[in-house]
């Protein structure tokens, strides 16, 4: 608790775990404070839990940024281009690398309960299952002056698609002043359910 990282850069990093993989840390705690890192390379996981910066964060994550290539391989991935999994605040953050996995699968977060302002994800992403966004698969929080640019893809039969965020299930939160601009495509079929340009 109280720990801080700051003004830090990465490069051309390759890290390989099970889960909880990411380049800068594979988990920070909450009460932490992440400022000013950027990094590069790659993140796999062969299970869940993986992101360009960080893999499961309940830190304040602020001026960062990833184009590390992000993959998991387990059917829960929790794969983001910056993080994977993120109960921590988001802003003025991005990540450009594509990201690859199963469910909860997004361009910046695969899974956020905390906010996030001011970021972007310009990378492509290609899920499966549930929980595929440009910007996060799953939120469940709000999402404010942010966008997404990458396309998104998910093979057929899968459930919430969406350019900027997959699936936003939260009563009472809101996306405000917020974009996507890349192509959502599902595989062939009928048995697709909930997608959408923005959500």
């Amino acid at each position: 608790n109280g720990a801080e990282v700051r003004d830090l850069s990465i490069t051309d990093a390759s890290i390989t775990g099970s889960s909880y993989v990411g380049i800068l840390a594979g988990r920070v705690s909450s009460g932490a404070t992440i400022e000013n890192i950027s990094t590069s390379g790659s993140a796999t996981a062969t299970d869940s839990r993986v992101g360009g910066l960080i893999g499961d964060s309940q830190a304040d994550v602020s001026d960062s940024s990833s184009s590390a290539t992000v993959r998991a391989d387990g059917s829960y991935s929790y794969a983001g281009g910056l993080i994977g999994n993120a109960a921590g605040s988001i802003e003025a953050s991005s990540a450009s690398g594509s990201v690859t996995g199963q469910i909860y699968v997004g361009g910046l977060v695969g899974y956020n309960t905390g906010p996030i302002s001011t970021s972007s994800a310009t990378g492509t992403v290609s899920g499966a299952l549930v929980a595929v966004g440009g910007l996060a698969g799953q939120s469940s929080s709000s999402v404010t002056d942010s966008h997404a640019t990458g396309d998104v893809s998910a093979t057929s039969g899968s459930d919430a698609v969406g350019g900027l965020v997959g699936n936003m299930n939260a009563d009472g939160e809101s996306i405000q002043r917020s974009f996507s601009s890349g192509a959502v495509q599902v595989g062939s079929g009928d048995n697709s359910n909930y997608i959408g340009g923005l959500v």
